[in-house]
Parts: structure tokens; C-alpha cells; sequence
């Protein structure tokens, strides 16, 4: 693949995402094994999701891998964004650290995580090591959306509506910059 070409899939992303999650009855995936060096993040994480998915159903009849999810809460959560058009991508890995969820459109870059109880410490404060994953995911660029996992089973059409509220504002604060 051509320099171009790692930069167009980096910039339509999106399209990438809608052609792999919107696969009906497969998703068949040719690359190189070094397709990670190319310098496409997107391309890299891919090539990482289908390498382990693959080795993890090793045995289960033709290689095929499915969009995980570590928890009932983030099932929930995914199965509502994609039910109303949220284009996510699952387990993104962003400086060593894997992301619940990302939204990634028209330059914004939005981190959803999914907070269970081991995400609080005795005094029900946020860990020590998400405060730093945050940091250095804010420094990249990102905005964080942490969403306690009762929420996602609780009410998870007010869940629904944060994201979009705070993805509109990312969306409405990045075409401002633009002008």
C-alpha cells in the first residue's frame, strides 16, 4: 500500500468501520503481516483484533472473529450505539492502552469507557492508573467519557443520549476551529 493509501484509510476511517461492522454474513480480510508498519493506526489495530480473535478460535472451523466486549455492560452499550448509527470502534489500542469504545469522525477523537466497580478505589475514587491513562490520552487528543457500568443496564437511553450530546459538542467545537 502506498503512503496515500495508509493516509486515505486514516481519514476515512469511518467508511472502514461501516464496511466492517455492517458485514452481513462474512468479512473477509487480505493484508501483509507487516501491513502494521505502514504507519496506519487503524490498519495496525485491525491487523492486531483479527490476529487474536483468530488465534483465540483456533479449532472452531474457518478463522472468524467477533467484536468483543469484556463485560455485559459493554455488550449492552455496543448493541445500543450500533442501533442508533453510533459508528464505534471496539478495543482500540491507543499508546498501550485498549479502549473500551472510540468514536472517530471529522477529527474528533472520542474515548468511551465502560467503569465497572474495579475501576474505583476504597474510597470509591477513581484508580490511580485510569487518572493516568486519561492524562496521557488527553494529551493525544482525546475526550474521555467514563460511564458507570449500571448505567449501561440502568438507563441506557440516557447513556445514548450523553454520547451523542458530547460527540455533537466535539463535532460543533472542531468546525468552529476549522473557520
Amino acid at each position: 500500500m502506498s503512503k496515500s493509501g495508509a493516509r486515505w484509510i486514516e481519514k476515512e476511517r469511518n467508511l472502514l468501520n461501516v464496511a466492517v461492522s455492517r458485514a452481513r454474513r462474512a468479512l473477509i480480510v487480505l493484508g501483509h503481516p507487516l501491513m502494521g508498519d505502514l504507519g496506519s493506526p487503524t490498519l495496525a489495530s485491525l491487523r492486531v483484533y483479527l490476529r487474536d480473535e483468530v488465534a483465540r478460535n483456533e479449532g472452531a472451523g474457518s478463522p472468524s472473529a467477533e467484536f468483543r466486549t469484556d463485560s455485559t455492560s459493554e455488550k449492552i452499550l455496543l448493541d445500543a450505539m450500533q442501533l442508533q448509527d453510533l459508528l464505534p470502534y471496539g478495543k482500540l489500542e491507543v499508546e498501550g492502552y485498549e479502549l473500551d469504545f472510540a468514536l472517530l469522525e471529522q477529527g474528533i477523537k472520542l474515548n468511551i469507557e465502560v467503569d465497572g466497580d474495579q475501576h474505583l478505589d476504597a474510597r470509591s475514587q477513581q484508580r490511580r492508573q485510569d487518572i493516568t491513562r486519561d492524562r496521557v490520552l488527553v494529551n493525544l487528543g482525546w475526550t474521555i467519557l467514563r460511564i458507570p457500568a449500571w448505567r449501561c443496564h440502568e438507563e441506557i437511553d440516557s447513556v445514548i443520549e450523553e454520547i451523542r450530546k458530547t460527540q455533537d459538542r466535539l463535532l460543533d467545537e472542531a468546525s468552529r476551529r476549522t473557520f
